[in-house]
């Protein structure tokens, strides 16, 4: 893969592949409190910004026991759907850092970089495990790649109506039509987690132990708490469903409409910002 910097022409190309004869779909821009407190883990330190979004699903796909140490050829797949068999793989803590050790760093140079990128998406899945144990008051309850997609989603680079079509494709019916479930549920609760409660608790953890991460100071962090509980991000999923789904399945057409608009859209839940921006904004209703 060469250096994250390198090959910005193949990245700018490889970012339109999914739903390329699709018209784009603005989304407007977004902003929350701790934005600039979870910069440097965002942005700074975050390896995903350089990789696309159809290389993170296809490196998500091929990864197992087996071809952890073998490296992914291609040709990309373009194509998802919910019968494809790795959704339902499961991610353990040592998979998870196989998976970011021998796929997504590999052959990457970055020295301390790599170092800390690998420590935060630690720290992220750890913190997402316990928050989904307590959900589920269930210590068995498992991450699957499915789960996991949403950091491809929210930090990996494409298109939106890229991320729209993954997002369709991933939780369509039999009908190609997209409906509410028990999977889609769990999904947003883990993207809405990550974006708030899990990098809050990253950062915090992380910047006791690596200077490339600043404090917390306290008060803030009592603050921002506020807004990314569990009880929070339960809470938007609800608000999630009620506001998007006002029929109970969509085709392709209806379902990428649902994310035109620059006040009523939802590509917010796309961005980590965007989820911020909702759980503070829901906290006060």
């Amino acid at each position: 893969m060469g250096n994250c910097c390198s090959n910005y022409s193949k990245i700018e190309f490889q970012s339109t592949l999914i739903a390329n004869n699709e018209d784009e779909i603005e989304f407007p821009s977004y902003s929350s409190l701790s934005d600039d407190h979870l910069e440097c883990l965002e942005k700074e330190n975050n390896i995903l910004r350089y990789i696309t979004l159809v290389e993170y699903m296809n490196l998500l796909s091929y990864f197992n026991l087996d071809t952890a140490t073998i490296p992914f050829e291609g040709p990309y797949k373009l194509v998802f759907s919910p019968k494809d068999k790795f959704l339902t793989n499961i991610f353990y803590e040592e998979l998870f850092q196989s998976f970011i050790e021998n796929t997504i760093l590999r052959d990457r140079e970055l020295g301390e970089l790599e170092i800390t990128f690998k420590e935060i998406f630690l720290e992220l899945f750890k913190s997402l495990k316990l928050k989904l144990t307590q959900h589920y008051g269930n210590k068995n309850i498992n991450i699957t790649k499915r789960d996991l997609i949403c950091l491809g989603t929210l930090f990996c680079k494409s298109s939106n109506i890229g991320k729209i079509k993954i997002l369709f494709d991933i939780f369509k019916n039999e009908k190609e039509q997209f409906i509410q479930s028990e999977e889609l549920n769990k999904f947003l609760l883990c993207n809405f987690l990550i974006s708030s409660y899990c990098l809050i608790s990253a950062k915090n953890k992380l910047s006791q132990i690596n200077p490339m991460i600043t404090e917390f100071p306290l008060e803030d962090l009592k603050s921002l708490l506020q807004y990314a509980e569990l009880k929070d991000c339960e809470k938007l999923v609800k608000s999630f469903n009620f506001d998007f789904f006002d029929k109970n399945a969509y085709t392709w057409k209806d379902f990428k409409k649902k994310f035109e608009g620059k006040e009523e859209g939802f590509g917010w839940i796309f961005s980590t910002k965007g989820i911020r921006q909702k759980l503070e904004q829901n906290n006060e209703n």
